[in-house]
């Protein structure tokens, strides 16, 4: 049964009860209504004349618009099921006293004239509270299956005209206020039920005063966030307005048609039946399409409604043009009239009401509730009276109510839906729009950034800044200053030299040498004196830079320094900016420096040497690149791409290998440029290139950038190295990101669902490890794999789709807040592509990983290898961990063969070693004591321990 629901419907098991409650609440809110509208239209179609129906259409938009008005005050203070369970109990003390009153009054203002006006405005609050209620406990990725569902119980209602069309005779239309009631009564118990149990609640507190609120919306209505939202409403409402004028021409039309050739019981008759076998369509379109529809086009189901009337409009129109035979048959213009009116009784309650509760869900709560009540409750009945005036208007000079030409409103009918079809276009956008800042939970505050549209703000932002006893925030606004290029910005970094955090000290010191006023030299050579050697350092080179040959006397004494940065600095600026005598007094004690036995002095040559920038030196960094010291050669790396020197290239490209070097090896090779782009992707595509130096070399072009990097990268995506090709989709994100590229769309689109095939192929390996072998590590390394995967995947993503968009979802999908993943998925849902779409959202939305592998043997060939060779295939990858999780779990199985065991005996990985060692005697293997002698010498100090502790017993 389950999984017949989730084949069909779409419908989770946690998800049984609130979504049948609901579909049953709609079931009885709209059969209320429906019940409701015959009652009146059959009472007052049969004791009135068609002219007065304009003037119920005007008296039904004010009452329904004052009425929805003081219904969305009342929600700012009121708790959202207390004015539900009120409204209630209050329609159908009201329905009873309706009822009385016919018994007693013939056709008056306050009998069918009141009850017609009061049909509609309970309809319409029903309408209202039942989305509202169901929005509330809904997140949008469930509202998009469910809504569906929920709104098929709206649609059965119409199938309860079958037994009332019997019973109609017996009990008389005025007894059918009773069934209202009935329904009403239903709808009263389920909302106290699911009320408690999902505390749908998120109202505003009736404690807030109104001048908090609006104060609130003052400074709400200034947010960006909020501005999307309002135009998001806005568009709600012009759909709407648009929407109601169409379907009000729509039922004048039929109406009036309907009273050309019917009336009394057979008027009733014939909307019974039109509403009996409408809602049975309804209920299969309803049930078997409209889930389809929103699952494939999301809001752009709503076109459907529209499309379908355009046709009966078309069909209509033709017969009011028509000649000859045509105006022969009597009642041809009816069946134009009924094609519109059973289209909208198919679509209007199924697919379009459906769809349309989606539009709402980037919208807060707060406004999601007064934006409902404004559409339904104020802008329906108000484009429902601006319809009456004008079929007033147009009976009155155009004397459109004469059989011969009701036919002819279907043209305004056809313009009004032109203009529907533009604007559903537009809010579809809009809906995206909302869906992203309403996802978005970033806060904007008041961050350093220059903006030349305050220019003023900014420099007293900087001014406080500098005044503040947080030194991150004073070094913060130091960033920002040079990019402001202010004349007296050299002025404002004077008192900072004083600062209590030498950080700021030494980078105020900094940036002064960049003025290249000697003014400021006096107040620099003070802090040659500063308590911290780093401070000092830094002033020694801004002094040089400022003062020049005048700095030599000054600084000689720094060359004796205790501290070895400071005399690298002296000696730096002495040859930079000391002239003859400087360079002669400098260079002696920098050769002293490249021949030191300490590997700290060697560090300093080899940073002065790049700070010279002096390329006669450089064949001192031959030595220093091959120094034995790691810290030593990542300062000559930094050296060699201060002074680009092409002759080490290689040298700098072979430090990448190293962990401790590459950062410097990284930096110093991105100095090149765009000319040694060529060698860098010659050294990526060759084979014997080291796996180390190969995923290290994409960063190093991607901090190069430009489309002649890129065109070197994207040939890699297709690379079967998981980790080269993640830092290769990361090196050409960064570049897309920085510069103006022409992106390869086919091939990141084929690279971006290889990686979500690769997931679910992991998927199905972790779900190997877990049945056959109950292996936890190996199910943790196909888990990393498959989130690895769908991280590539998502970076992908933001270089065919907007990137900050595709990083908010990203954010937002790793949330606890059941709602932002809602969003974010739905925001997948509605800008990706349909083939992406298919694939990524069971990974994302799934409830479990079967149902995820099943969805995936659907969409692409995977593997299902058995255990044992699964084990076998991981003993050729290149992480050691994995191989040392493969021998271990094919030892615990008894599939290590000798040759396996040997294989990993001999691994140039001791993880792997020491693994092999302890299934060797695990499993009583004659290779432990052949092998013991040679792993007893082993150079990794841990894998020789071990094998002594597992052959002697002793550590």
């Amino acid at each position: 049964m389950e999984k017949l629901l989730l084949s069909l419907f779409n419908i989770r098991r946690q998800e049984y009860e609130k979504t049948f409650l609901m579909a049953l609440y709609a079931f009885n809110a709209l059969a209320a209504f429906i019940i409701g509208r015959i009652t009146k239209d059959t009472l007052f179609l049969t004791h009135s004349e068609g002219a007065n129906l304009p003037y119920m259409y005007i008296a039904v938009a004010l009452a329904v618009s004052s009425v929805t008005f003081l219904y969305t005050r009342l929600l700012k203070t009121a708790k959202l099921r207390r004015v539900i369970y009120l409204s209630l109990i209050a329609f159908s003390l009201i329905l009873i006293g309706f009822r009385q009153l016919l018994d007693v009054q013939s056709m008056n203002w306050l009998s069918i004239p009141g009850l017609y006006v009061f049909i509609e405005i309970m309809g319409i609050l029903l309408i209202i509270q039942l989305w509202t209620f169901a929005n509330e406990i809904f997140n949008a990725r469930e509202a998009k299956r469910l809504f569906g569902l929920i709104g098929g119980g709206a649609v059965l209602a119409n199938l309860y005209s079958f037994p009332i069309r019997e019973m109609l005779e017996r009990v008389g239309v005025n007894n059918l206020l009773y069934v209202c009631m009935f329904s009403l009564l239903v709808c009263l118990i389920i909302v106290v039920y699911l009320g408690k149990k999902y505390k749908a609640t998120g109202q505003l507190q009736a404690s807030r005063t109104a001048k908090a609120i609006e104060r609130e919306e003052r400074v709400r209505t200034q947010s960006p966030k909020q501005r999307i939202f309002a135009l998001l409403q806005r568009e709600i409402l012009i759909v709407t307005v648009i929407g109601m004028l169409v379907v009000t021409f729509v039922d004048y039309q039929f109406k009036i048609t309907l009273q050309h050739h019917y009336s009394g019981r057979d008027m009733a008759d014939f909307q019974l039946a039109l509403y009996g076998w409408g809602g049975f369509a309804a209920c299969i379109i309803q049930f078997l399409i409209t889930p389809k529809l929103m699952e494939k086009y999301g809001v752009g189901a709503l076109f459907v409604l529209p499309g379908l009337l355009m046709f009966g409009a078309m069909f209509s129109l033709s017969t009011a043009l028509a000649t000859g035979a045509v105006l022969s048959i009597p009642r041809i213009r009816m069946v134009g009239a009924t094609l519109m009116k059973g289209a909208e009784a198919f679509t209007r309650y199924t697919v379009y009401e459906t769809t349309f509760r989606l539009v709402y869900k980037p919208l807060p709560l707060k406004i999601m509730r007064q934006a409902q009540a404004k559409a339904d409750g104020i802008a329906r009945p108000i484009s429902q009276g601006v319809a009456g005036l004008l079929f007033l208007a147009a009976d009155h000079f155009l004397a459109v109510t004469q059989p011969e030409r009701i036919s002819f409103l279907s043209i305004p009918i056809i313009l009004l839906l032109l203009l529907w079809f533009y604007y559903i276009t537009t809010i579809k956008r809009s809906y995206v729009e909302g869906l992203l800042v309403a996802t978005d939970q970033r806060t904007i505050g008041d961050d350093l950034v220059p903006d030349d549209s305050r220019p003023q703000k900014l420099r007293t932002v900087i001014e406080r800044a500098f005044q503040s006893k947080d030194p991150e925030r004073v070094l913060h606004a130091l960033e920002v200053l040079p990019q402001t290029e202010w004349p007296e910005r050299f002025e404002m970094l004077q008192p900072l030299r004083l600062h209590p955090n030498p950080a700021v000290r030494k980078e105020a010191l900094r940036q002064l040498s960049d003025s290249g006023n000697r003014r400021f030299a006096v107040a620099v050579r003070q802090s040659l004196t500063d308590a911290d050697t780093e401070v000092i350092a830094q002033a020694t080179e801004t002094y040089c830079a400022l003062e020049r040959e005048r700095a030599v006397p000054q600084i000689l004494r720094l060359l004796d320094h205790e501290d070895v940065r400071v005399q690298a600095a002296a000696i730096a600026g002495m040859i930079r900016h000391g002239g003859l005598e400087g360079v002669l007094e400098a260079t002696s004690r920098l050769k002293d420096m490249l021949q030191s036995p300490e590997e700290s002095v060697r560090v300093q040559a080899a940073l002065v040497l790049g700070y010279t920038e002096v390329h006669s030196f450089y064949p001192s960094l031959f030595a220093l690149i091959a120094d034995p010291s790691p810290e030593v050669r990542a300062a000559a790396a930094k050296a060699v791409g201060a002074m680009k020197i092409r002759e080490l290239l290689p040298n700098l490209i072979y430090l990448l290998g190293d962990g401790r070097t590459r950062t410097a090896a990284t930096q110093a090779l991105s100095n090149f440029g765009k000319e040694v782009l060529p060698e860098f992707a010659e050294a990526l595509r060759w084979p014997q290139t080291p796996a180390t130096i190969r995923r290290a070399l994409p960063w190093v072009m991607a901090m190069i950038g430009g489309q002649k990097a890129y065109d070197f990268l994207i040939p890699q995506l297709a690379t079967g190295d998981d980790r080269l090709r993640a830092a290769v989709v990361r090196a050409v994100l960064q570049i897309s990101h920085r510069d103006e590229i022409d992106i390869d769309f086919g091939t990141v689109s084929a690279a971006l669902h290889a990686d979500l095939q690769n997931y679910y192929q992991n998927l199905v390996y972790k779900r190997i490890a877990s049945d056959e072998f109950q292996d936890e590590l190996l199910e943790g390394i196909y888990q990393d794999r498959c989130d690895a995967s769908l991280k590539r995947a998502f970076r992908l993503m933001a270089l065919i789709y907007p990137r900050q968009q595709i990083e908010m979802v990203q954010y937002n999908l790793q949330s606890s807040d059941s709602s932002r993943r809602a969003n974010a998925v739905e925001i997948i849902d509605n800008i990706c592509d349909t083939e992406t779409r298919h694939y990524m959202l069971p990974i994302l939305e799934a409830t479990d990983q079967e149902e995820i592998v099943r969805r995936g043997n659907q969409f692409f060939t995977l593997d299902h290898p058995k255990g044992r060779e699964l084990l076998e295939r991981e003993l050729n990858d290149s992480d050691p961990w994995i191989i040392a999780c493969a021998v271990r779990a094919m030892a615990s199985r008894q599939w290590l063969k000798p040759e396996i065991l040997s294989f990993a005996l001999e691994h140039s990985s001791p993880i792997v070693r020491q693994i092999a060692v302890a299934c060797a005697f695990d499993i009583e293997s004659d290779m432990a004591e052949n092998t013991c002698d040679f792993l007893l010498r082993d150079p990794d100090p841990e894998v020789s321990a071990y094998t002594a502790f597992r052959f002697y017993g002793v550590a």
